[in-house]
């Protein structure tokens, strides 16, 4: 009889152990497969609600909000002993599009991860360092950007019509934005581990 519940022990392991093993396959928007880990799938609440809720297709779970590279640097980063490679540093931008990702996956770990990253960068440096690190002006501008609302009349009467200007490159393309458009909350989760001196600054 003790051998049998030895055995069934035995067997309890081996079939508990090729349960951790068991992968996922997720579609992701760029229609590439990522295989994950199924334990590992199950740390990111979006992956673990998919993998609760949805039915997969063929095995593959429809993930068509996020790119397949994303979703694996994303998944490195849940793991607690990932450490980043020391040759392969993203940059301030590319953290804080990871940091929207790890939201959108609810990948705490992750987050934790990209924080540290952010705030290593981050901390200790003075207003014109953060400006150039983030890509903003000052708070208050330069002396031209607060002359040019004032040299525009306040008030022009109906009657005074003057013909549009254009510059003199009006053949060139506007020039980009310096700054793409992050979520509230990813800003908010960017600057969560930074410190409050480097905030205050």
């Amino acid at each position: 009889m003790h051998a049998s519940s030895v055995e069934e022990q035995g067997e309890a392991r081996t079939a508990k152990k090729a349960k951790h093993e068991e992968h996922i396959r997720v579609r992701a928007r760029d229609g590439e497969e990522v295989t994950l880990s199924q334990d590992a799938a199950r740390l990111m609440g979006t992956l673990k609600d998919l993998m609760d809720l949805a039915t997969s297709e063929d095995g593959i779970y429809p993930m068509p909000t996020i790119m397949a590279s994303t979703l694996q640097m994303v998944y490195k980063l849940n793991d607690p002993d990932y450490t980043w490679p020391s040759s392969d540093e993203p940059s301030l931008y590319q953290l804080i599009q990871l940091i929207e990702d790890a939201l959108y996956l609810d990948a705490p770990i992750a987050l934790k991860h990209l924080q540290r990253a952010i705030a290593s960068r981050l901390n200790g440096k003075r207003a014109p360092e953060l400006c150039a690190l983030i890509g903003a002006g000052g708070d208050f501008g330069s002396a031209e950007e607060h002359a040019l609302p004032n040299a525009e009349p306040a008030f022009v009467p109906e009657d005074v019509v003057e013909a549009p200007q254009q510059p003199a490159s009006s053949t060139l393309p506007p020039e980009p934005l310096q700054q793409p458009s992050f979520s509230a909350d990813a800003m908010e989760a960017a600057l969560g581990l930074v410190d409050v001196a480097t905030l205050a600054e």
